[in-house]
Formats: structure tokens, C-alpha cells, sequence
């Protein structure tokens, strides 16, 4: 347990790089599926413009209702919408990963072990602002470090 009484488990090391190695291995997947999700995101725009009454995307149908949606439904609308078994973690470790790369390509190049760590944990600090996360769990849950 820790200190705000959650359960924390320990993976063993071999078993944490497998599934670490299976998440960078599926990384681009999601990318690939996004002209796919586009393209049926846009489909259903068109018939929506043409018959209003039948369109019910997930903004919409929860700013009516007031209904919250579960993780459940909005992964099946993502997998509904990119054709493929991805789920909303797939592409915010995409963005997270994207975010990373970005920041640290703006960073530079960095001349010594110190100044490369500074720039990685900053890194860190705006992965995590822009994922809603603190720096830590973003390294960790969020992004593609393999």
C-alpha cells in the first residue's frame, strides 16, 4: 500500500520488459489507423449533415445527456472509429511519446551527462503537464522509452 492507500504491485523484471517491449512494438500502430478513423469520422459528418436526427458522436450525445461514458464506451467508439483493438491509452501513449520527442528535439543537443538529465527530467515535467500526469507516472505509464 501506499501512503493515499492504494494497492501497489511489483512486477517481476522480465516479465516488465516483455510487456514494456510489446507496447513500444504496437506504438505505431495506432498512427497508422488514424487516416482510417478520419475518413470514417468524416463518412458519418456527411450523413449527418444530411439527416441530423441519426448523428450521436460521443460530444454531443454526452453534452445533451449529461450522461458520463465509461472507459468501456469510449474505447469501443475508438475501435469502432480506427478499425483496429486500440484503446484511448494506445494513442495517449502515442501523444505522450510524440510530446517527448518533440520537447527533447527542441531541447537540443546537450554536452554533458548533468545537462542531458536536466533536460529529460523538463522533458518529463511537460509530457506529464500536457498529459494531465505527474512527471513520474508519465515516464512510466506514458510514454515509449524502449
Amino acid at each position: 500500500m501506499d501512503a493515499a492507500g492504494r494497492t501497489q504491485y511489483l512486477y517481476h523484471p522480465f516479465w516488465r520488459r516483455q510487456k514494456d517491449r510489446l507496447t513500444f512494438d504496437r506504438a505505431l500502430s495506432p498512427a497508422r489507423s488514424l487516416p482510417t478513423a478520419r475518413r470514417r469520422v468524416t463518412a458519418r459528418r456527411l450523413r449527418a449533415e444530411r439527416e441530423p436526427r441519426h448523428l450521436s458522436t460521443f460530444p454531443q450525445r454526452a453534452g445533451r445527456s449529461g450522461i458520463p461514458f465509461s472507459a468501456v464506451d469510449i474505447n469501443a467508439y475508438v475501435a469502432e472509429r480506427t478499425g483496429g483493438e486500440f484503446t484511448v491509452k494506445d494513442f495517449r501513449t502515442l501523444h505522450g511519446t510524440v510530446t517527448a520527442a518533440v520537447c527533447l528535439a527542441a531541447a537540443g543537443p546537450q554536452k554533458s551527462q548533468t545537462a542531458r538529465k536536466w533536460a529529460v527530467a523538463q522533458v518529463m515535467r511537460d509530457v506529464a503537464e500536457v498529459l494531465g500526469k505527474t512527471p513520474a507516472v508519465a515516464r512510466v505509464r506514458e510514454l515509449l522509452v524502449g
